[in-house]
């Protein structure tokens, strides 16, 4: 009888393991749907995946923490690039990247000069924050000197600034869209392919000549 019940109770454990790992992971499979979509510039369907956090038991598995991070970073990024600079900039989890989207945000509406000196006041405090926590964030820091440099050009004309359509630039978070230049010969770039370890051997003996026998 002992032994019965001393096997049904390693069963429940075994059984419950199973469901906590299998319902913890559920998250991380979200999570790399959400990172799919991002990258392939899906954006709406990246901010809409299911990346809430697990139920509070599947926090004693391990990792679950860094998955959890990684799935607001996912939220917050696909909003950023979605162009909900309001929202982003308004996440406490997010500061480089809420103090990118006010500045983003200011720049779209653009107005009174005034009215955007004072916007820029925030972000540039926003980015020392960030550079208080983080001295060593180099994208911070440039964009810091960014900031405060415009909000000081702007500060000097006294003119109005004009809105910035961002839906408009092409830029993508894999950066710029590319293009051959004007003046540039499109013949001149050559495609390498990586050859097959076989072809590469008979590369190396390619030109090289066998021992010459002496005659005579």
């Amino acid at each position: 009888m002992r032994a019965t019940i001393g096997f049904l109770v390693v069963a429940a454990v075994l059984a419950g393991s199973g469901l906590l790992a299998w319902r913890g992971s559920e998250l991380e499979r979200r999570v790399a749907a959400a990172e799919r979509d991002l990258v392939t510039l899906r954006y709406q369907e990246a901010g809409a995946r299911a990346v809430e956090p697990p139920p509070a038991w599947s926090s004693w598995l391990p990792g679950a923490g860094k998955t959890v991070e990684d799935a607001r970073a996912l939220s917050a990024t696909s909003k950023y690039w979605e162009g909900d600079y309001d929202a982003v900039a308004a996440d406490p989890n997010a500061k480089l990247l809420a103090a990118n989207a006010a500045y983003r945000a200011v720049r779209r509406d653009g107005g009174n000069w005034q009215a955007v000196v004072g916007r820029l006041d925030g972000v540039v405090k926003t980015y020392a924050d960030v550079l208080r926590e983080n001295p060593d964030s180099a994208e911070a820091a440039f964009n810091f000197e960014y900031a405060t440099r415009l909000r000081a050009a702007i500060a000097a004309r006294r003119r109005d600034v004009a809105p910035v359509d961002y839906s408009a630039s092409g830029n993508t978070i894999h950066g710029g869209i590319g293009e051959v230049p004007v003046d540039a010969e499109s013949k001149q770039f050559k495609m390498i392919v990586p050859m097959r370890p076989d072809e590469r051997q008979e590369a190396e003996k390619a030109g090289k000549g066998g021992t010459r026998i002496r005659k005579g």
